[in-house]
């Protein structure tokens, strides 16, 4: 591959790490093919809900669904991060928060938050589509470490029912 090796670098409105099967890593100019997700295709979360709304601290509802601005994307690991966490990211998030969980910062949930959490208007869980195209529901109380790690694509780690 050609291209600058990175596993974190500036895109021009922020930084981006990419682990996932959506947005590669790696190189700069590189592509994520099915080879590259060694963890297996139905092991692999390649799209998520971020449906539904947000009760925020005042009870008050509010959209969620990601209609940010600006362009970009995470994926996987943000710890190499130390920008602002309210840089604006579009139509892609960090998984940082568990399923629908309410309790979270005010720079977690305002428009175009780079970490907007995975939400669904299905009672207890979202509906995920995995690389291979099936579709599964999961259930708002997986393990955050499971969750996480169906969005790496070769981090070898063994995921069992979800």
């Amino acid at each position: 591959l050609s291209g600058t090796p990175a596993s974190f670098y500036w895109t021009g409105y922020g930084g981006m790490t990419a682990t996932g099967i959506i947005v590669p890593a790696g190189h700069t100019d590189s592509r994520v093919r099915f080879r590259n997700v060694t963890d297996g295709t139905s092991n692999t979360m390649a799209v998520a809900e971020q449906s539904g709304y947000y009760i925020n601290g005042s009870g008050i509802e509010e959209d969620r669904r990601s209609s940010n601005t600006w362009g970009g994307a995470w994926g996987g690991d943000t710890s190499g991060w130390s920008g602002s966490p309210t840089a604006y990211w579009s139509n892609a998030t960090t998984i940082r928060y568990e399923i629908n969980q309410a309790d979270l910062p005010w720079w977690a949930v305002v428009e175009g938050a780079p970490n907007s959490p995975l939400t669904s208007a299905h009672d207890g869980g979202m509906q995920i589509v995995m690389t291979d195209g099936s579709v599964r529901f999961v259930s708002e109380n997986i393990n955050f470490t499971t969750l996480v790690a169906l969005c790496h694509r070769n981090d070898s780690t063994v995921l069992g029912e979800l």
